[in-house]
């Protein structure tokens, strides 16, 4: 916990008592009236050192009385101490609970207050989805779900809050389950507003002739992005135990957990399933594996192969068992490889620069960026090119910043203080957080040469990456998700460990390779979509010698790092991740593969 000044402090504590007096007067009356106390909250922090008591305790109170009328208050107060403590995490989950559980009281409306834009409060309210993998849209989260997004169309009005196509069918099917009247005005809505794609799925979920059975199927077909997992998601939990041991909406559920990660839910489906189907088998070969039941994987495959030998079901699931091969061996040479990976790191912090190649077409890439990075010299530059032609770069040392995108084709150059890449590690627990699932994630910001160096470091030292149980721990939670270690394989000097994840639709199987050379240092990275080769640590000066030449353009000089400069960047990047996302094959519904099948 950091905290520059005792103003600084006080001032964050007279922020956090602001309608208390209320709240206490309240319960002084109660207690003159001889009526129960109100349960006390926990005790404000006197120093920054207390603060994680306080989070834990003021966590729990708001879990036991979530209906005390000090819950909102004691909510908002963690909120802004975690934001003086740079606890993004923190921060994000307790305005999401601020707002989808006391969506009237006034720290929610400071929440929304606080947001910059209606997008970024969108991003909010899918926090529990985007942590869960899975949306929950039980009634009652369906009802809070909207009276929360309520508070932002009052914000910016709803024309430009629901202008987001996915997040506007999102509301209409929490609509429709939550019971609301007003419904039916956000299906015309959602049918006049959204691309063609999404309102396809407007026209699957609601419509009045198809049974929620055939409305699964059919939108398990349709490739709408988070339109289709809060529409799956509903329609699944309205089905009945008999509808839900059927075979395609079976099939098409576990196709779909799988997809988002949701291994271990996914067995627990199969498991329960009666169904002697080819594509069902692989899915139990490959799930159960992934928990580690190896006996349910291995009675999968012998019944796969005694009743369907000629099915390629067969083939694929045989395929997949041999690449994977003994698990537990793999994952322990796996895990000694990575231990000795990190323990270079932070035995010899060096510098980095590699190349990493993107887009494949045919055997070359479209997309080339070439990458430095050096704590010590306050280094960070990349290069991007479109078939070899510049669209961005970005070099930032301890002298000056230089921006450079292909959009106007000018340089912005600007003084370093203030304009370095920060990277901030967020770590969410499954034993202490309101979300079934852990989470890592990386944030980027703009911060000074010192925290710049500092960042760097702390990227280096990942969480759950700094002893050899937190190793085991992090891979343990990459293989529950799908991905399944093969067998690391020694050839001309290096080392390979190759990863392989199973397409849940096709069969197909995604694979991953990790180059280590003689000294446990990662070489290269390989997949079908991407590269990252010649990968070399330094501990001198010597790296712009074998960058690419800065592009040709007219220099403009800026006072300071704004957002101009930013949005260059953020521009460019956008423009390729739309490309490579263009190149993504259409959807295939698994119910049809089975009927194809049959």
């Amino acid at each position: 916990m950091r905290c520059n000044s005792v103003a600084r402090w006080f001032f964050c504590s007279l922020l956090a008592a602001i309608g208390m007096p209320a709240l206490c007067q309240a319960v002084e009356l109660g207690q003159r009236a001889k009526t129960p106390a109100l349960p006390e909250p926990p005790p404000f922090p006197c120093s920054a050192g207390e603060a994680d008591r306080f989070f834990r305790e003021a966590s729990q109170f708001v879990a036991k009385h979530g209906d005390s009328p000090h819950a909102p208050s004691v909510q908002h107060t963690i909120v802004m101490l975690a934001q003086l403590a740079r606890r993004d995490d923190l921060v994000r989950e307790q305005q999401y609970l601020l707002v989808m559980k006391y969506p009237q009281s006034l720290p929610s409306a400071h929440v929304v207050a606080t947001m910059t834009n209606p997008a970024a409060f969108r991003k909010l309210l899918r926090l529990h989805s985007e942590r869960s993998k899975t949306a929950p849209v039980s009634k009652a989260y369906a009802a809070a779900f909207c009276s929360a997004a309520e508070l932002g169309a009052h914000r910016w009005g709803a024309a430009k809050f629901f202008d987001d196509d996915s997040f506007l069918l999102e509301f209409t099917v929490a609509a429709a389950l939550a019971g609301r009247p007003d419904v039916d005005r956000f299906v015309a809505l959602a049918r006049q507003q959204t691309k063609s794609q999404t309102r396809r799925v407007v026209d699957v979920f609601f419509d009045p002739g198809r049974s929620n059975v055939e409305k699964l199927i059919a939108i398990d077909a349709l490739d709408a992005g988070p339109a289709v997992a809060v529409c799956h998601e509903a329609l699944w939990q309205q089905l009945s135990d008999a509808e839900r041991n059927e075979l395609e909406p079976t099939l098409a559920h576990t196709v779909y957990l799988c997809e988002r990660g949701e291994i271990e839910a996914a067995a627990r489906l199969l498991q329960r399933s009666p169904h002697d189907e080819p594509h069902l088998h692989f899915l139990r070969v490959w799930c159960h594996t992934a928990v580690g039941d190896a006996e349910s994987a291995k009675a999968a495959l012998v019944v796969l192969a005694k009743n369907h030998a000629s099915s390629p079901w067969t083939a694929r699931t045989t395929e997949l068992a041999r690449r994977v091969g003994d698990l537990k061996e793999n994952f322990a040479a796996h895990g000694a490889l990575w231990k000795a990976a990190i323990a270079q790191w932070h035995n010899q912090p060096l510098g980095i620069e590699a190349t990493l190649k993107l887009g494949p077409i045919g055997d070359r890439y479209r997309y080339e960026a070439y990458l430095t990075l050096c704590p010590a010299d306050r280094l960070f530059d990349i290069r991007l090119h479109d078939g070899g032609r510049p669209i961005l770069a970005y070099l930032a040392d301890a002298e000056n910043t230089r921006v450079y995108s292909d959009d106007d084709e000018r340089t912005l150059e600007l003084p370093s203080r203030n304009s370095f890449p920060v990277f901030r590690w967020t770590v969410a627990a499954a034993d202490d957080r309101p979300f079934p699932r852990r989470g890592m994630g990386i944030h980027f910001d703009m911060a000074d040469a010192g925290t710049y160096a500092n960042s760097v470091q702390s990227l280096l030292a990942i969480p759950l990456l700094g002893s050899a149980d937190e190793v085991s721990t992090t891979l343990g939670d990459v293989v529950q998700s799908g991905y399944l270690p093969c067998t690391v394989s020694l050839k001309d000097g290096r080392t390979t460990g190759a990863w392989v994840r199973p397409n849940p639709r096709t069969g197909d199987l995604q694979q991953w390779e990790f180059d280590f050379d003689d000294e446990s240092r990662l070489a290269a990275v390989r997949s079908a979509s991407f590269r990252v080769e010649n990968i070399r640590y330094r501990s001198n000066d010597a790296w712009r010698a074998d960058s690419p030449a800065w592009p040709d353009s007219t220099v403009q000089r800026l006072d300071s790092f704004d957002a101009t400069a930013l949005a260059k960047i953020m521009g460019a990047l956008m423009r390729v991740s739309q490309t490579l996302g263009d190149g993504e094959t259409p959807q295939e519904t698994a119910a049809g593969r089975l009927k194809e099948a049959q």
